[in-house]
């Protein structure tokens, strides 16, 4: 039997979106353990992760998410994570990085792939860009086993092919 649910949110920018899915997910009784949503640019997006009660109604929470979904004119996608409790995340530190320069092609993805080389695990992104400036915010758990010398050659190599600042912070307690 399910016990967890991933529900998307995505559509044109307006007030009551949140408010509109999360009272479904009030009135089936789930419980939202984990969510993020931002406005990008005139769209918002949302992620939420929740726990379903003893006895769901899945068909029922995936009729009343449909129609709130038509009222506020957002797509909703409903995805059954089964009964498996959450993986815990991945040992290691957390890490930040701030990347700041010139607007270009391929940045997230030239950084994430010198990461991954680390095994370091990306677990937030958030990318602006004004104007012909580009920043970019990492969250990242770093293995226990990767030093900050390992970290600070692939920065370095980042740093002169992006032609970016990049700036490396240890977060020494988890936050909100």
């Amino acid at each position: 039997m399910s016990k967890w649910v991933a529900i998307t949110v995505l559509g044109q920018d307006r007030p009551g979106i949140v408010a509109g899915i999360t009272k479904v997910l009030f009135e089936h009784g789930c419980n939202l353990e984990d969510s993020s949503a931002m406005r990008l640019r005139d769209a918002f997006a949302m992620i939420l992760i929740a726990k379903l009660p003893d006895e769901p109604d899945l068909h029922g929470l995936c009729d009343s998410l449909g129609e709130a979904a038509k009222a506020l004119a957002v797509n909703v996608d409903l995805r059954d994570l089964g009964g498996q409790a959450p993986v815990p995340p991945p040992e290691g530190r957390s890490c930040s990085l701030a990347v700041y320069g010139a607007d270009q092609p391929g940045i997230v993805y030239h950084v994430a792939e010198e990461l991954s080389q680390l095994d370091c695990n990306i677990v937030d992104v958030t990318t602006h860009t004004a104007g012909p400036v580009y920043l970019m915010l990492l969250e990242m758990i770093v293995p226990l086993d990767t030093t900050d010398d390992e970290i600070e050659v692939q920065l370095a190599r980042l740093r002169d092919q992006l032609k970016v600042d990049i700036t490396l912070r240890h977060d020494d307690s988890e936050t909100l």
